[in-house]
């Protein structure tokens, strides 16, 4: 699944490090407006929100072992 990552001018260095780590393509898209939360954009038009939340999705999606953490207090 196509991941779009739309972000203001300056895009979230931790996601994008994040998901090269865990070898998640990401297509940058720079045309939010300034102050708009990043967003991952898929292509079948679900969006996710902000910092955290994508954080959060590239490590529960990751196929790397326990690159999210193992338990609730590791992955906060």
């Amino acid at each position: 699944m196509e991941i779009k990552l739309s972000s203001p001018d300056s895009p979230p260095l931790a996601v994008i490090a994040a998901a090269e780590i865990a070898g998640i393509p990401l297509s940058p898209d720079s045309s939010l407006p300034a102050g708009s939360p990043p967003t991952f954009v898929f292509s079948n038009g679900l969006e996710l929100h902000g910092t955290k939340v994508l954080l959060s999705y590239v490590g529960r999606t990751a196929s790397i072992c326990n690159f999210y953490g193992l338990d609730a207090l590791e992955s906060c």
